[in-house]
């Protein structure tokens, strides 16, 4: 109810507003989300141990980095151990960083083979595979090709 500014000795509205806001509130969902599968300290104990046991990567969900981060950043709270959960998933981030730079050593130019890759680690490697795969290009090429290239394209400007 609107009353003029002399009649006024309570609280306006938008001041109840800003007292009620402080008020605690429970509330109870009515639906509840699975967790995902690998944020369970079990779960990444498991993986870290293929991993480090195994020649070659253990297949991890393709964007595991980024959602780890995002719930552990949003909702640590609601995730059991979020302290040992950020340092597994840090052994395993570093355990798959050794294997990956091991396999870039070994690869062949004519044979790439990288398999069960996450996108964090494909956005990592690729500017180092992009530059090394155009060195090797370079250093493979047969020189006489490129002569006759040179030539074709001169006799193509005349």
């Amino acid at each position: 109810m609107s009353l003029p500014q002399s009649l006024r000795t309570s609280a306006t509205p938008p001041e109840l507003e800003l007292i009620a806001s402080e008020q605690l509130v429970e509330i109870i969902p009515l639906v509840s989300m699975e967790r995902t599968a690998f944020i369970s300290v079990d779960d990444l104990q498991a993986l870290l141990n293929a991993e480090t046991t195994k020649p070659t990567h253990s297949e991890v969900p393709f964007r595991y980095v980024e959602i780890a981060k995002v719930l552990l950043d949003v909702a640590s709270e609601d995730i059991p151990s979020p302290d040992k959960i950020r340092s597994l998933l840090k052994d395993l981030r570093e355990a798959r960083q050794a294997k990956c730079r091991s396999s870039l050593i070994l690869i062949n130019h004519s044979d790439v083979k990288m398999t069960n890759l996450s996108s964090m680690e494909l956005n990592e490697v690729r500017p180092v595979f992009i530059k090394s795969m155009n060195v090797w290009t370079q250093l493979v090429r047969d020189p006489a090709a490129d002569y006759i290239e040179e030539e074709e394209k001169d006799e193509r400007v005349s």
